[in-house]
């Protein structure tokens, strides 16, 4: 009889190690499924957030399409061309001429701006004509495009050119 009461308890302690053995299985598995479910909204926030910050970044493309060297003569005709895209609306584009001379009566600044575009593509051409400078002097000719779009995101980029006799 003893010996079937230390069978009966050994299996009555074994019993109930599986039954705990078997909660505890369940509340592992409860466990890796909550943290299943919050890794995965863990990584959907931080790539949506990414692509907020890509877009966010994005700023328009500023490009002198001419000209596309840096030296002039006197007497020669600079052509300027630019274009401006952007997948945004364009606001604003301003172009800045600065011309610093070595007789300052022929510097300059010139000042052109266009506002409210609302087009997500934009060009502009224009001749510099050094025609009635002396071949005796030297110019530097500075040249900045700033365009902005209805967000406000803004994009500058600038070319020198060296114009002399």
């Amino acid at each position: 009889m003893q010996k079937y009461l230390i069978f009966e308890s050994t299996y009555s302690v074994i019993k109930n190690s599986f039954k705990q053995l078997n909660m505890n299985k369940e509340a592992i598995k409860h466990i890796m499924k909550k943290i299943s479910i919050f890794l995965s909204l863990t990584l959907i926030l931080l790539f949506s957030s990414c692509e907020e910050k890509i877009n966010e970044t994005q700023t328009p493309n500023i490009i002198f399409d001419n000209p596309t060297i840096e030296n002039f003569l006197i007497g020669e005709n600079i052509n300027i061309s630019i274009s401006i895209n952007h997948n945004e609306v364009l606001d604003d584009v301003k172009y800045y001429e600065i011309l610093n001379c070595s007789d300052d009566n022929f510097d300059s600044l010139n000042l052109l701006e266009w506002g409210n575009i609302y087009e997500t593509e934009w060009s502009f051409e224009k001749i510099i004509e050094t025609t009635n400078f002396p071949q005796d002097i030297s110019c530097t000719c500075t040249i900045q495009v700033e365009a902005t779009d209805l967000n406000d995101i803004m994009s500058q980029t600038e070319i020198t050119l060296n114009i002399s006799g």
